[in-house]
């Protein structure tokens, strides 16, 4: 899979310290946990290309919202998920380093609202 992050130029400092995250958990379409270590205040939770209300709690915990699926890149203007997508979770440092988790989000079929 290709990134492009246009927005972002290469880092001035040091990468380090490299945040870590061990574990996730989805509360709701509304909510994501992360736990790890190294966070700051100065990052953002992206799903795949696109950057979430990210909420720094502390160095090991951070909170975000998954954007909606309409807002999304991969959707393609469409307003409802029609394919379960699946997203690659990454942290953004505010002076562009992007950094990797392994973890992923996904997206589930939406039922369409039945209009007449």
């Amino acid at each position: 899979m290709r990134y492009c992050f246009t927005d972002f130029a290469l880092p001035d400092g040091p990468i380090t310290p490299i945040p870590v995250v061990e574990n996730i958990k989805i509360q709701s379409k509304l909510l994501v946990e992360l736990y790890g270590e190294n966070f700051s205040n100065n990052l953002t939770v992206w799903f795949g290309e696109n950057p979430s209300k990210t909420r720094y709690r502390c160095e090991e915990y951070v909170t975000c919202e998954p954007p909606p699926f309409s807002e999304l890149r991969e959707a393609n203007g469409a307003a409802y998920c029609t394919t379960r997508t699946v997203l690659p979770l990454l942290l953004v440092r505010n002076d562009g380093a992007v950094f990797p988790t392994g973890q992923k989000y996904t997206y589930q079929v939406e039922p369409v609202p039945f209009s007449r």
